[in-house]
């Protein structure tokens, strides 16, 4: 498929899509979608200007590194609903350490580049933990812990049972 025919099929997906959404037959919000993905760009631009500049300007990971983590938490809610942000939210603390550990890494800071990044990441990540654990659902995971032990048991019963007939 050539340049012009590739082109031409996303223009009608999209403008089909458009279509569709206006007609309310399906749901769209293009402004939605739109602004996490500028944010991603703007981090991404950021990234291809230090590796294409051949290391010339290490401080474009540190704003690099933060808004691509905002940028895909944002995406995130967006697509799979805001309420998932009283989960995602630590990753506001951990883009800071996100763009200092690319500093440390490719421009081969000294170690208090790496402290800070730690400090914050872990102090994101206990949060972010916690949340996870927080929003699973206690009752159905310990069921479903309490039959697999039990199957285990029985299964190892069985097994010992067969040996010792052996």
């Amino acid at each position: 498929m050539d340049k012009k025919n590739l082109t031409g099929l996303i223009l009608v997906l999209v403008g089909g899509w458009l279509l569709l959404g206006n007609f309310g037959l399906v749901s769209i919000n293009v402004w939605s979608f739109i602004w996490p993905v500028i944010i991603l760009l703007a981090g991404f631009s950021f990234e291809f200007g230090y590796f294409r500049g051949e290391g010339a300007r290490p401080g474009l990971l540190v704003p690099a590194g933060i808004l691509i983590t905002i940028g895909m938490n944002f995406l995130l809610n967006v697509i799979f609903g805001w309420h998932l942000m009283a989960i995602t939210w630590p990753l506001f603390i951990l883009a800071p350490a996100v763009g200092l550990l690319q500093l440390y890494i490719f421009d081969k800071q000294d170690s208090g580049v790496l402290l800070a990044a730690g400090i914050v990441g872990g102090i994101g990540c206990v949060f972010l933990v916690a949340n996870i654990i927080a929003s699973i659902n206690i009752s159905a995971s310990l069921g479903v812990i309490l039959v697999v032990g039990g199957i285990l048991f029985i299964f190892n019963g069985y097994r010992e049972k067969k040996k010792s007939l052996s």
